[in-house]
């Protein structure tokens, strides 16, 4: 009974932040020409929850598509332990519509993951410390997630990088990957992110980190939930 009385999940939450252009990048794995700098970065809307470790966002377009770099705080223990597998599920939108609750032809999701890693140039502590590549699936409209074809693999890129107190990642999908990605005449597309650092004992989830509308579950099926972003 008391379930009737609250209010549509949908309704709860709303945001809407501004994602700024970026120059092209002639070279996508020299990460220093992404430029992504203080105007990219994304309020940290999932935080709400007390339970998630500092993140930081940022989040650019231009025509070649959608880049993104994440850097996560990691808990002490973790500088005790082998090297940190990871993932992150990123969802796109390319017609946002609040009204729209079931993916449909301009949705796509991309999962991006590091399972067994091999330890070089580590700090002393067995914790990775060069840059890793991310494995990545994709979907599209709501499909299981297949592998990508390596005819696109340049369109589908991650890094990863982890020290003692930080897990950094990078991650560019491309324009040919979004369908329905014309930010000139659509600029409002929706997103959503979660992130995952694993305990490498138990390889058990241990963080995870949101950018999404509200803490209803399985938010990453339902668009309206995605978060509404205005490509500027």
């Amino acid at each position: 009974m008391t379930s009737n009385l609250l209010p549509d999940p949908t309704l709860l939450f709303r945001f809407k932040i501004n994602v700024h252009r970026m120059p092209l990048v002639k070279n996508l794995e020299d990460l220093t020409a992404w430029r992504l700098v203080d105007e990219h970065r994304i309020p940290p809307l999932g935080q709400f929850n007390s339970g998630c470790l500092p993140i930081q966002a940022r989040i650019g377009w231009n025509p070649q598509g959608l880049f993104f770099a994440f850097s996560l705080g990691l808990w002490s223990h973790y500088t005790e332990r082998t090297p940190i597998p990871f993932q992150a599920n990123i969802s796109v939108n390319s017609r946002y519509d609040s009204s729209v609750l079931r993916e449909n032809e301009f949705c796509s999701g991309f999962h991006f993951h590091i399972e067994k890693r091999q330890v070089s140039n580590g700090i002393g502590n067995g914790v990775q410390s060069d840059l890793e590549v991310l494995r990545v699936m994709s979907r599209v409209g709501g499909n299981k997630p297949m592998p990508v074809d390596e005819s696109r693999k340049e369109s589908l890129r991650g890094w990863i990088r982890t020290t003692a107190t930080e897990l950094s990642a990078w991650i560019h999908i491309g324009a040919s990957e979004i369908p329905g990605y014309r930010p000139e005449e659509f600029p409002d597309i929706g997103l959503n992110y979660d992130l995952a650092a694993f305990d490498p004992a138990t390889y058990g989830s241990v963080l995870h980190w949101h950018l999404v509308h509200s803490f209803v579950g399985n938010s990453r099926s339902n668009p309206s939930l995605w978060t509404q972003c205005r490509l500027v």
